[in-house]
């Protein structure tokens, strides 16, 4: 589910969004389809989460036209989409501990 919040500059408060009632300050969960869909409304905010990798993967090729209106970006496939609207990945390497050889100075 992606979350919506009416923006700094949005009009009406609350406002009626496909059923669901955002207010300012409010993150309101909404399915990611639905919220494709209102992207280039100016008066509400979106933010996709990782939760939305499954959904936006899904999304039919028929749709990318709208989409990318929506989006104001032409998007052909779904990983574009995916790139566009879910944070990069980041990978962090896991440090190994050097490995302790056994002192010159100890007798054996």
């Amino acid at each position: 589910m992606a979350l919506v919040t009416l923006s700094d500059t949005g009009g009406f408060e609350p406002l009626n969004v496909r059923g669901y009632r955002v207010e300012r300050g409010i993150q309101t969960q909404i399915p990611a389809l639905q919220a494709l869909f209102r992207c280039s409304d100016k008066n509400l905010m979106f933010t996709f989460e990782e939760a939305d990798r499954k959904d936006l993967e899904s999304v039919d090729a028929e749709l990318f036209p709208s989409v990318s209106l929506e989006l104001g970006k032409t998007i052909t496939t779904n990983k574009e989409l995916v790139d566009l609207l879910l944070p990069k990945k980041t990978t962090t390497k896991k440090k190994t501990a050097p490995k302790t050889s056994k002192s010159s100075l100890v007798k054996e």
